[in-house]
């Protein structure tokens, strides 16, 4: 299993797109963890942001990090706001990925 919070997309690089409060949420921090929620996806905190983008790009694209940029754009612009499951915001960002530059 990789560390999708290595990469392709970093914390310094998701800060040019959005803005996400300082700090981490308690017992979710990642750090603490090892790796950030598995079911439910924050998209206020970077950390859960940062790690999901770069596994949806990972496992489901060639893993760059302008298409990890453009899964931070779609889960924050146009994904609707009751899908949070990991599961349900994958599906949404396989099925409506050319919908959107």
């Amino acid at each position: 299993m990789s560390d999708h919070r290595q990469g392709p997309l970093t914390k310094s690089d998701m800060a040019t797109q959005y803005k996400y409060p300082p700090g981490a949420a308690g017992g979710d921090n990642p750090h603490l963890r090892g790796i950030p929620d598995s079911l439910l996806l924050n998209r206020s905190e970077w950390y859960e942001m940062l790690y999901f983008c770069n596994k949806i790009t990972n496992v489901n694209g060639s893993g760059t990090k302008a298409e990890a940029q453009k899964a931070e754009r779609l889960i924050q612009t146009h994904l609707p706001s009751n899908l949070r499951s990991h599961e349900h915001v994958t599906k949404w960002l396989v099925e409506n990925w050319n919908n959107y530059n």
